[in-house]
């Protein structure tokens, strides 16, 4: 399930926003929340990562839930604030498109897995995670290194891509705030921190075989918005047959970078989940480098891809040869993706023709199918030898180009040498 909530208020003053979605069974029984929280910051907070405008904040709460038992159950998204305040869940824009909404998908999501941060309190009785703080820690792992259980799964046998996204909440440490613990708070400032998704696909002996890893997100934690949403997503990741291995790893990079000490949360606002998004064959993009343009268009398309542009360049390489492509061989991408390639042209170097003669310099220049055009020059310098010549030596040009050279015209009889 995927909600939206947003909202606003006519107070300028912070006010703490709780969301959640959760299902209810058919016996009464309630699913566990997935939730997203923050301080809204007053009606005159500036558009930002999360105000789309003015004052009106949105919050992405997000839950995979597999249901118990068979039946109906009932859906909700829910919203509450931790302080007094006029506060408004605003449904519909004035063009009437919904932008509160809760989405549940009608997609079997067999063998999709569900990751919760632990509970974490600032009392000690739920250890957190604390970077910046007392101890010297400034780089984390969710889900790996954090001191939680490591987190695997096992993506589907006839998967070809996942997905993964996650919600990460963070609360900044600043001096006086009640939801940090003692020795883990300083400064009157926010927090600076990096945090970005991996993925990691394991081979068969448990080691690293790829890593995806999502945008670096670079957030400040401010001391009004106390408590922050951050959101990473990892869209139609490609499973690697060639890792041996269909075992993953999720886990959220979270880096302190500057300012107060700041916190990870757990219980339902800092989560992930992993689905297997298309299922089938997702063969790699072909080795297109030597092929001919005709071969290389039947690989592309028989592998699932398309040919999108086709150029042509001047090369070494043998004329009708592909020189270059992208994507890359190796790559595995969504079928009908577009692969792009060159051809080469061919090429010829120019030699080196400077004090030749003129006759060894024509011969030279033909022998390479290139064209030879001569001029002459009384320079007494070197007479009957190439004097100058364009393009330079070790240009690449096409095959039949022109070739110019400059030839003293100056007679050893007539030129006077000093």
């Amino acid at each position: 399930m995927f909600g939206r909530a947003e909202v606003a208020s006519s107070v300028n003053k912070d006010v703490y926003v709780e969301t959640y979605t959760a299902c209810v069974g058919p016996d009464g029984t309630e699913s566990q929340h997935g939730g997203a929280a923050q301080n809204r910051e007053g009606k005159d907070t500036p558009v930002g990562p999360s105000y789309p405008w003015p004052g009106h904040l949105v919050l992405y709460p997000s839950l995979l839930f597999q249901a118990p038992t068979k039946g109906t159950y009932s859906c909700r998204l829910v919203a509450t604030i931790g302080d007094a305040g006029t506060l408004t869940a605003l449904a519909r824009d004035y063009d009437g498109f919904s932008i509160t909404w809760l989405q549940v998908s009608a997609a079997n999501d067999a063998g999709a897995a569900w990751w919760q941060n632990p509970p974490c309190d600032e009392f000690g009785n739920f250890p957190c995670t604390y970077l910046g703080g007392a101890s010297g820690q400034v780089q984390s792992y969710v889900f790996d290194n954090d001191g939680s259980p490591e987190k695997l799964w096992q993506a589907a046998s006839d998967a070809a891509f996942i997905d993964v996204s996650d919600s990460l909440m963070l609360t900044t440490c600043y001096d006086g705030t009640k939801s940090c613990s003692n020795g883990n708070k300083g400064g009157h400032s926010g927090t600076l921190v990096d945090s970005h998704l991996e993925l990691i696909q394991f081979n068969s002996t448990l080691g690293v075989c790829n890593v995806t890893q999502s945008p670096e997100q670079t957030s400040m934690v401010g001391t009004d918005a106390h408590h922050y949403m951050i959101y990473h997503s990892l869209l139609t990741v490609p499973i690697y047959p060639s890792c041996g291995s269909r075992l993953f790893k999720v886990r959220i990079s979270v880096e302190y970078v500057s300012g107060s000490p700041v916190k990870i949360d757990g219980t339902t606002f800092t989560h992930a989940f992993a689905i297997n998004s298309i299922y089938g064959t997702a063969p790699p993009v072909p080795n297109l480098i030597g092929l001919s343009e005709g071969v290389a268009r039947n690989d592309v398309t028989t592998s699932g891809y398309a040919v999108s542009n086709v150029s042509h360049s001047l090369s070494a390489s043998p004329a009708g040869s592909v020189i270059s492509q992208y994507p890359s061989a190796g790559i595995i991408d969504l079928p009908g993706t577009a692969v792009n390639f060159t051809v080469s042209i061919g090429g010829v170097t120019v030699p080196e023709l400077l004090s030749l003669s003129q006759s060894s310099a024509t011969r030279a220049i033909t022998a390479l199918g290139l064209v030879p055009s001569v001029s002459f020059s009384k320079a007494c310098i070197e007479p009957g030898a190439v004097l100058t010549q364009s393009p330079l030596p070790g240009t690449l040009v096409a095959p039949s180009s022109t070739v110019y050279i400059t030839v003293d015209s100056g007679a050893r009889q007539t030129c006077i040498i000093k």
